[in-house]
């Protein structure tokens, strides 16, 4: 987790996503032309130029996720990975699985296994944290299956 923990929120995430693009275009999943026009979207809007990306199609969830979970060495979970039911002892409010794009997987004795859109959400790993009172072990995952997962495990 020392990669996680090393990472600030501003200008690192700056510096993270532009290590992210590069990786994808390095991998041949991102064309250097549309890094060049989301680059003129994110000076306009002023949004992550990971998200716009998503959001354009210029790059998939999975991509991104799959690169995040390289560079951050951080294992990735699939969709078959999700176990049936959620782990009964850890209670969180659905709305803050729901806003931090994160699932609770597995509990041991001593820590709680979460997926993560974002594994470098400190708040979200605080949270979870002081509410299972445990160690957090971090995944990363696709957002929309994240997102799928807690509704299949809490309801809509």
């Amino acid at each position: 987790m020392d990669a996680l923990e090393s990472a600030s929120p501003d200008a690192s995430q700056e510096d993270f996503d532009a290590r992210l693009i590069q990786h994808l275009v390095t991998q041949g999943r991102l064309k250097e032309s549309d890094v060049r026009k989301a680059e003129r979207l994110v000076e306009e809007s002023g949004d992550n130029p990971v998200g716009l990306m998503i959001r354009l199609g210029l790059m998939s969830e999975r991509d991104a996720a799959e690169a995040m979970a390289q560079l951050l060495d951080v294992p990735l979970v699939g969709t078959k990975q999700y176990p049936e039911v959620p782990p009964s002892g850890i209670e969180l409010p659905l709305r803050f699985l729901r806003e931090q794009h994160v699932v609770p997987i597995a509990e041991s004795e001593d820590a709680v296994t979460v997926v993560m859109a974002d594994p470098r959400d400190q708040f979200a790993i605080d949270g979870i944290r002081m509410a299972a009172g445990k160690d957090v072990e971090v995944r990363v995952g696709v957002q929309s299956e994240i997102d799928d997962v807690v509704e299949r495990f809490y309801g809509g």
